[in-house]
């Protein structure tokens, strides 16, 4: 346990900042889950708090897996020349934290507030995504605060967080947000855009895009915590139990679908299109009982987050399964898999970084793009394949036109040779009629001339000579 220094440890704010919090934390494990705030104040005191160690991301707190809760305290002080109203924010779902202000002299608790991401917008003090505590001091006051950190519906402790003044925050929630917008925007135009086509062209394809589309819109509202904003109120406390990774299940799923049709698999490889089927409805199974399990009353943190670390694992053996059947189609030169393995390879790398991150302890991996990874890769595949599909649609219809120009000049053609050879059959019809009964009729012409007529046997003769010809 190390001691704390007032001096080097107090968190002096002389307004809007960006200063990277954790480094002024300091924590304590109540592994026992039952201390009051009176016996964590005297340990505080007593300096059995421990300074935290700086991880790989400056603004993040992660003990990885845990069952304790964690104490956190800060003390703070206001630098600036007025009154300000400080923002402490913390930004997962799936912990509860409680606020105590006290009094360092005394023990006594000035302050308490409980907040938690399942709280309704309307509910909590600051309506923002993040689990936000104000927090106004004075100019040149100080303050010592505690937050307690209790695990919900999770079994790793990991958040990040930051503290400045509320218009501060509310000015970079907006920037975050109009940021964010676009990428919402463009999902929902997606969405509208497969939607119709669906509706008009009757493609499954579309529906199946459709599927993906809000598969992907729904986890980023969740990861980004901008479902508080979307989602109904009356629907917010039922919505908010819904595990994100869940909603990542169902666009790994519809991902493969979208795949299927996309690069017409069956056509190509039957064998590996049906491999792909039942490995889909194995997937949507196993994602609807993961679902139905947390949403049971047979619930239990320790349980689920076993039953989590499997889910994560078959989503990953999937996600393997997927890449050997784009690298067998590959090997088989099937049409447009170079193009959907190029429009999903950012979304593969940032899927598999995610799933490790969300699994196992003490794992980082930082956002390289602006709001992060996985939306942008999202976007970008999005985008690509409706760019390429819609290529795609187009060559097909044109070369469909073209088999429908070429099929009619044969019929025309054929026709023509059809009713050319019907007018030589009718040719030589007429001529081996001509040349096999004319000389018969000529002879019995002769002989009705000569007035032979009394010559019966020569005239039946005649007749039944015509007749044969006939």
């Amino acid at each position: 346990m190390g001691g704390m220094n007032l001096a080097s440890d107090t968190l002096r704010l002389p307004g809007p900042n960006d200063i990277a919090i954790p480094e002024y934390l300091w924590e304590y494990a109540d592994c026992d889950n039952r201390e009051p705030i009176e016996r964590i104040i005297e340990k505080y005191k007593s300096h059995q708090f421990r300074s935290i160690e700086k991880g790989n991301v400056s603004n993040v707190i992660n003990r990885g897996v845990t069952s304790c809760d964690y104490w956190f305290s800060l003390i703070l002080t206001n630098d600036s020349e007025r009154l300000e109203y400080y923002l402490w924010n913390f930004y997962n779902e799936g912990i509860r934290f409680t606020l105590y202000e006290f009094d360092v002299e005394t023990g006594i608790v000035l302050r308490q507030e409980v907040l938690s991401h399942h709280i309704s917008r309307d509910e909590r003090s600051v309506p923002l995504r993040s689990i936000s505590f104000k927090i106004p001091i004075q100019a040149g006051e100080t303050k010592n605060l505690l937050v307690r950190t209790e695990l919900v519906d999770r079994k790793n402790l990991y958040f990040p967080t930051d503290i400045s003044t509320e218009a501060d925050i509310l000015w970079w929630e907006l920037d975050f947000s109009f940021l964010l917008g676009r990428y919402y925007g463009f999902f929902f135009f997606a969405a509208l855009f497969n939607l119709s086509l669906f509706l008009i062209l009757r493609k499954r394809f579309f529906g199946e895009m459709l599927g993906y589309v809000l598969s992907l819109l729904a986890f980023t509202l969740v990861e980004y915590l901008h479902d508080l904003y979307l989602i109904p109120k009356a629907v917010y406390p039922y919505w908010s139990m819904i595990p994100r990774i869940f909603f990542l299940g169902l666009a790994l799923y519809f991902n493969i679908r979208v795949f299927q049709h996309f690069v017409q698999l069956k056509l190509h490889l039957a064998w590996l299109d049906r491999f792909f089927n039942r490995l889909g409805y194995l997937s949507l199974g196993i994602a609807i009982i993961f679902l139905v399990f947390y949403l049971s009353p047979l619930y239990s943190p320790n349980i689920f987050h076993q039953i989590k670390i499997y889910y994560n694992a078959f989503l990953l053996f999937q996600l393997f399964l997927f890449l050997i059947g784009i690298l067998i189609s590959l090997r088989r030169k099937v049409p447009y898999v170079w193009h959907y393995l190029g429009g999903n390879s950012l979304i593969f790398i940032s899927l598999i970084l995610y799933i490790f991150n969300n699994t196992f302890e003490n794992m980082h991996y930082a956002q390289l793009v602006q709001p992060g990874n996985l939306i942008f890769s999202f976007a970008f595949e999005v985008f690509y394949l409706m760019i390429v599909f819609s290529v795609k649609y187009k060559n097909d219809l044109d070369q469909f036109s073209e088999d429908l120009i070429l099929a009619e000049r044969q019929r025309i053609q054929l026709t023509s040779e059809l009713i050319s050879t019907q007018e030589k059959e009718r040719m030589r019809v007429a001529q081996d009629i001509h040349d096999g009964i004319g000389g018969s009729l000529q002879a019995f012409r002769m002989l009705l001339g000569q007035e032979k007529l009394q010559n019966e046997e020569n005239l039946i003769g005649i007749l039944k000579t015509i007749n044969s010809d006939f």
